[in-house]
């Protein structure tokens, strides 16, 4: 990643006893870290399936899925670098999220397949690409059993939104994983029969950027 990046991080201190454990830092400290993912990496090809606006409020009022916020956090403090955060913090964390994702495996919901696909990006950008692959196998299936490759009209339109861009964010990064060869990958872009989202301004209230359709 770019120096200017990690240049423009927030100004967080790093006094902090949770460095030492699975522990997640203080709110005020995981709000920067949010704020840092969504202005720096939430632009990178295949990241953009969450919602600024949800992911903060529910933060905020601590009803965000631990699997998840621990995710965005250990993605976060790898892509950008944070000097006391990255690489023991951060690889404690995403391990964490991965423990609890094999602990619920045979429950998925949508925030722990946005986690799953979190921890493939991080695995990959801790340059372990092969458990990377592993991971994105298990993100697949868990689309696959919430049958978020079909269209939901029954949903609200937020609803409707969320499950196309995780579900499109898993066919890109599919995709590069398998160079375009259609037998290296792992969700063959047949079974999917839902649209591709919506270009620019979604009820999510905040502008995301447009994933480009696969051939």
């Amino acid at each position: 990643m770019t120096g200017s990046w990690r240049s423009s991080i927030s100004n967080i201190s790093f006094d902090d006893p949770s460095l030492t454990s699975f522990a997640l830092p203080e709110i005020h400290k995981q709000l920067q870290i949010i704020n840092d993912y969504f202005r720096h990496v939430y632009g990178h090809p295949g990241s953009a399936f969450l919602s600024e606006v949800s992911v903060t409020k529910r933060c905020l009022n601590g009803t965000i899925s631990e699997v998840l916020l621990l995710a965005i956090c250990a993605l976060t403090a790898t892509v950008l670098r944070y000097p006391r955060y990255y690489p023991a913090q951060s690889t404690c964390w995403i391990q964490k999220a991965e423990d609890l994702l094999w602990a619920g495996v045979e429950s998925p919901t949508v925030p722990k397949t946005q986690a799953l696909l979190l921890a493939v990006l991080c695995r990959v950008e801790m340059g372990n690409v092969k458990r990377g692959y592993m991971l994105l196998s298990l993100a697949s299936q868990s689309a696959s059993a919430l049958r978020l490759h079909y269209e939901r009209l029954d949903l609200d339109h937020h609803s409707q939104e969320v499950r196309r861009r995780l579900t499109w964010s898993i066919m890109l990064i599919d995709t590069y994983f398998s160079v375009g060869l259609p037998e290296a990958g792992t969700c063959p872009p047949t079974t999917f029969t839902s649209k591709c989202h919506a270009p620019r301004r979604i009820s999510m209230e905040v502008a995301l950027p447009v994933f480009p359709q696969p051939p």
